[in-house]
């Protein structure tokens, strides 16, 4: 929920980076929410980071709700 509200006030980004500073872990539902935002903005590099960030801290696995909304930015970045 946090971070569909981060989403909406264009601060997802911002967020992230105060949730890695306190140690703050992602739960699945923020994760994806990440990447739906990654979507709409076209923020490929974004993605790419938080999904580097989830593998490490899951043994290299993305949470099953997340794979969705983490494909739909590969496709966005592929679609002319």
């Amino acid at each position: 929920m946090l971070f569909k509200v981060a989403s909406d006030a264009n601060r997802v980004e911002e967020m992230l980076e105060l949730c890695v500073q306190e140690g703050i872990g992602l739960p699945e539902e923020a994760v994806a929410a990440i990447f739906d935002d990654c979507v709409k903005r076209s923020d490929k590099d974004l993605a790419l980071r938080v999904e580097a960030r989830i593998r490490d801290s899951n043994g290299g696995a993305i949470p099953s709700v997340a794979i969705d909304p983490l494909l739909k930015v590969f496709i966005a970045d592929c679609d002319p």
